[in-house]
């Protein structure tokens, strides 16, 4: 029985330590700095310099990053190995200030539509690290050490969307502070399948010695 459990707690640890590893969320808070608006998504949006921003990423090492094309097909050529060691996956799950005008300009099949990517450079302990969410009418771009983040830390953030005609708007949050870092809770589905297993097996137990 005692091999029995142990086998049970190997398992269940792979799974909720590897496959079911757990992400973080970041929040960045401040204010913008610059704005340039030539497509005027900045005025459409009814924001200005002074304003209050807060970004909250969710970053996943353990998974793939993604570059989906408008033709439906990925980018392959970010994926290393599974899980990615250089490339890693990033979204953007609130804080967005513009949006693309009057539909971008690149809708077409070699166009990204889907950009959730981080890419760490070579460079010592994660301090080189770029963030890419959006499309390519309109995304979102940080620079940050990744690995030394810690409550308080700053970052710039820059934010950019198309109009029709080439014509792009940037917005800039330059020293945003780090206010927030938490880890997504592992599916309760994942301590269900595990209690589920103790039961099953225990009940089996149970049966044979009898």
């Amino acid at each position: 029985m005692k091999k029995l459990l142990g086998f049970i707690f190997i398992v269940f640890f792979g799974i909720t330590t590897s496959t079911f590893a757990a992400p973080f969320t970041y929040t960045f808070s401040g204010t913008i700095s610059h704005i340039l608006d030539d497509a005027g998504a900045a005025a459409v949006a009814g924001i200005s310099v002074g304003d209050s921003v807060s970004y909250t990423f969710l970053i996943d090492r353990a998974r793939d990053p993604i570059e989906m094309y408008y033709d439906g097909s990925l980018n392959p050529n970010l994926i290393d190995s599974p899980p990615s060691r250089d490339y890693f996956y990033v979204d953007l799950l609130s804080g967005s200030l513009i949006d693309e005008v009057n539909g971008g300009s690149f809708d077409s099949a070699g166009d990204i539509a889907v950009y959730k990517e981080g890419l760490e450079l070579d460079s010592p302990a994660g301090q080189g690290v770029i963030f890419l969410t959006g499309s390519d009418d309109n995304f979102i771009r940080l620079e940050g050490g990744l690995d030394l983040w810690t409550i308080g830390s700053i970052v710039n953030v820059e934010e950019t969307a198309f109009d029709e005609n080439v014509f792009y708007t940037t917005v800039t949050s330059q020293n945003l502070t780090l206010t927030n870092i938490s880890a997504v809770p592992v599916p309760a589905a994942v301590w269900l399948f595990g209690t589920g297993l103790l039961g099953i097996f225990g009940f089996n137990y149970r049966k044979n010695k009898a």
